[in-house]
């Protein structure tokens, strides 16, 4: 199956996509990244890719988004 990884924007927890986690639950295997103890997007991009499979789907919010480019 299939991974998608969730990222929330700050101040925001993995219950913001709590409607995308229902809908896409059957089809995907969803993770959230957690990004609260990094305090630099370097730092959040190792720690989300060090938990990443080496395919998945990635969205991110805001600084999701962000940590998302370091990603790419």
């Amino acid at each position: 199956m299939s991974m998608a990884i969730f990222v929330p924007g700050l101040l925001c927890t993995g219950e913001l996509f709590a409607h995308q986690r229902r809908a896409l639950g059957g089809a995907l295997e969803i993770a959230i990244g957690d990004h609260q103890s990094d305090n630099s997007f370097t730092s959040m991009a190792r720690h989300i890719l060090g938990n990443a499979p080496e395919k998945f789907v990635y969205a991110g919010l805001s600084m999701g988004g962000y940590a998302g480019f370091e990603i790419m």
